[in-house]
């Protein structure tokens, strides 16, 4: 059986020959739909939908923007920007929100493979997007012209930089494998030391994850060698919580002509 959204049978007998037409049922989302000013939007689909116990019914459209030819062949040679639209059913009729820039596409052998959108299956006041659009930047009824949003990306701790066609990814240039384009990761690893005045303290800086791009903020373990042949490391730090992009811990007793550093996770 197939059903309205407010629950009136459409079909009862999906196995019969007699199939309904699309404006038999309630409209959620246009094609042709402009919003905001300045972008229509073409080739909708879904990316989730989700019932609640209060009777709402909540979902996330994708679309196009400003683009719906398709030029034959494969793989697509268009790449459109596309939008991400949230709707909220309230028991009588279907309502949009324009919620930000989706992006263009990630794969590049397909026009429309971008990032999606989720709804909470528990809470109806929240929604998850991926884009490198910011929607808190997006104002009601205006032509949304709103930059990406800077983000750093990491990869097991690993900071992705933003590269280009000469960028390397190893030891080779930023290239294309299987669709999808590479770029340098920074490895994780001690980027200074820097002894103090005085000569008695030394700060050890290393590379790390922003607190906010983890479940958990990222605790680092600081270890010390005199000379390399010790047998063991002795701990300078122990839970050094991550001060963001790059975290440093003192050294409060660098006392000798020389020191070998290393850093774990945690």
């Amino acid at each position: 059986m197939s059903f309205k959204t407010d629950g009136t049978v459409v079909d009862s007998n999906l196995n019969d020959t007699n199939a309904p037409l699309s404006s038999d049922f309630q409209l959620v989302f246009s094609h042709g739909t402009v919003m905001p000013p300045g972008m229509t939007n073409y080739r909708c689909w879904d990316d989730n939908v989700q019932h609640y116990d209060d009777g709402t019914i909540e979902c996330i459209i994708s679309a196009r923007i400003n683009q719906f030819i398709h030029p034959p062949g494969c793989p697509d040679t268009e790449d459109p920007d596309h939008a991400f639209f949230f709707c909220r059913y309230d028991g009588t009729k279907w309502t949009p929100t324009y919620l930000c820039q989706a992006g263009y596409k990630l794969y590049s052998a397909e026009a429309d493979y971008v990032g999606l959108g989720c709804l909470s299956p528990n809470d109806p006041n929240t929604i998850f997007i991926s884009t490198r659009y910011d929607p808190r930047a997006v104002q009601p009824g205006v032509t949304n012209t709103n930059p990406p949003y800077s983000i750093s990306v990491f990869m097991d701790d690993n900071a992705i930089t933003v590269g280009t066609t000469s960028t390397l990814a190893g030891s080779t240039n930023r290239t294309w494998y299987d669709g999808v384009s590479y770029v340098q990761v920074e490895r994780f690893r001690i980027a200074n030391v820097a002894y103090n005045a005085g000569g008695s303290s030394a700060t050890i800086t290393w590379n790390s994850t922003p607190p906010e791009l983890s479940l958990t903020t990222p605790t680092y373990t600081v270890w010390k060698k005199n000379i390399l042949t010790d047998p063991t490391w002795s701990m300078v730090a122990t839970g050094v919580p991550s001060g963001g992009a790059i975290t440093s811990c003192v050294d409060t007793a660098a006392n000798g002509n020389t020191a070998f550093y290393r850093v774990s996770i945690p």
